[in-house]
């Protein structure tokens, strides 16, 4: 969000205008235009008629079946590689992708994994990554490759 004066100091004046950018984050079942109508209809019902809006771009929702076999091998991996107390799952996260493409075009089943920690800072300026969760995150990828492989 931005309104009035962002410069250096202090200047309590009231601003001629206001922006804000508004990222949502939809899950299967929504359409981006639908919930970008919903928000201009909430806008309009509360007396802000005259907010402007501007569509950017939007990811269609995906979500794997987590109760497939090809998921379950993948969390049984990872339970195996990094121990069961320090492997989650989530059926959803923020982040977003081309999962649905893929899916379109190759209909084959997605895990989307991460090596990163909590402190990582994950799309900030001081964004990091320890080499030792790299190395593990390689480790991993090669142990699920190798258990995929060997059911074939």
């Amino acid at each position: 969000m931005e309104a009035g004066y962002n410069g250096h100091g202090v200047k309590t004046v009231i601003p001629r205008y206001a922006k804000a950018k508004i990222d949502c984050r939809i899950v299967p079942g929504q359409d981006a235009h639908t919930v970008y109508h919903m928000i201009r209809q909430q806008l309009d019902r509360n007396g802000f008629k005259d907010v402007e809006m501007h569509f950017n771009l939007a990811e269609e929702a995906f979500r794997s079946d987590i109760d497939s076999p090809f998921f379950k091998e993948a969390e049984w991996v990872a339970k195996t590689v990094y121990g069961d107390d320090n492997v989650r799952v989530i059926p959803n996260s923020a982040g977003s992708g081309p999962e649905a493409q893929m899916d379109a075009a190759i209909h084959a089943p997605i895990v989307s994994v991460g090596c990163g920690y909590f402190g990582a800072g994950a799309h900030a300026p001081n964004e990091s990554l320890r080499v030792h969760d790299y190395q593990w995150g390689t480790y991993f990828m090669m142990q699920l490759m190798r258990a995929v492989g060997a059911q074939q």
